[in-house]
């Protein structure tokens, strides 16, 4: 087992091995892993100042891929806002949910397109309720 760990980690690039011998909490690597990647990272001879580097790219790449949290809605997401503004529990619950988690301008927006919807429906029903009043 620790002979496949071994040449594994042999055909990965530093990047990934570094990732693997440091993992991030959550990320859940069996400890041959890591000891196999230790391991390769000190047969390739890469040092500190080397390792922190790659480490720290590593750090903005996925500082990249992280959503910011000033990002505005998406235009399926406003269309959703307005469609869903009748379900107001629910959408109530979403524009909570996206506050809390830091996306405060995503939950502005929403609440935003949900008043939007909300008028538009207001104006339907009213508009019907002046054709059924005509055709009477």
């Amino acid at each position: 087992m620790a002979t496949d760990f071994a040449k594994t980690m042999a055909r990965l690039p530093d990047e990934a091995l570094f990732d693997i011998a440091h993992p991030d909490i959550g990320e859940d690597y069996a400890p041959e892993a890591i000891a196999a990647a230790r391991a390769e990272i000190g047969r390739r001879g890469i040092s500190e100042e080397e390792g922190r580097q790659i480490r720290y790219d590593i750090f903005q790449e996925r500082e990249e891929r992280l959503p910011p949290a000033e990002e505005p809605l998406s235009k399926a997401g406003r269309i959703a806002s307005m469609a869903f503004s009748i379900c107001l529990g629910p959408m109530l619950f979403v524009i909570l949910m996206l506050f809390f988690l830091g996306y405060r301008e995503k939950a502005l927006n929403t609440a935003a397109y949900m008043a939007i919807g909300l008028m538009g429906y207001f104006c339907l029903g009213i508009a019907a309720l002046t054709l059924v009043w005509l055709l009477s």
